[in-house]
């Protein structure tokens, strides 16, 4: 069993190192190689200078305006339901309380202009 795995591991080795010469190949140093790994790293480079410009302008992408216009929408729409909760609530102290609505506004911190949002 000992001997198996011996053998087991020179073949891995012999394998593994021939799977390194193969990726060697064309790897080897040359003024071509250099020219062309270095437009490499510019062009890389030049990526992320157009990425970090496209982050920048994000804010005016459609999808993140519409989603801008759709979260404004929801929150419309749940200042009009809480304001209407308070005009219920108010109507119920008027009828249950004989509460007057100025006094409601004035014990609850409400202005004289409270209304629906538009």
């Amino acid at each position: 069993k000992i001997l198996d795995d011996i053998e087991k591991s020179v073949l891995s080795k012999t394998k593994l190192e021939s799977d390194l010469k193969d990726a060697k190949k064309g790897r080897e140093t040359s003024n071509d190689r250099e020219e062309k790994l270095e437009v490499l790293s510019k062009l890389e480079r030049s990526v992320e200078q157009v990425d970090q410009q496209l982050a920048l302008y994000k804010e005016m992408d459609p999808d993140t305006i519409r989603k801008l216009r759709d979260d404004a929408k929801i929150a419309l729409d749940a200042a009009n339901r809480w304001t209407d909760n308070l005009f219920a609530i108010k109507r119920f102290c008027s009828e249950k309380f004989y509460m007057d609505s100025s006094a409601f506004d004035s014990q609850f911190g409400l202005p004289d202009n409270f209304d629906y949002v538009s």
